[in-house]
């Protein structure tokens, strides 16, 4: 699993979704994000070197899943 990417994206969904935890086999949608919250996401990301794209969020399921994928690319 690529530790950082997964690490980065916990946090970044945490402080977006204003949540104290986020774990590896949630699904960010099932939070309760919005399609707004996941234009933010992308942004957030991008900044610090994840390359992800909004729909993204919506194929993959899991947060590992998002960061297995962040890596890849």
């Amino acid at each position: 699993m690529p530790l950082t990417a997964e690490i980065t994206l916990r946090q970044i969904w945490a402080d977006v979704l204003e949540l104290d935890e986020v774990d590896d086999d949630d699904n960010f949608f099932d939070l309760g994000a919005d399609s707004m919250q996941a234009v933010e996401v992308v942004l957030r990301a991008r900044e610090i070197g994840l390359n992800i794209e909004v729909p993204d969020l919506f194929t993959t399921g899991t947060l590992a899943e998002l960061a297995t994928l962040a890596a890849g690319r």
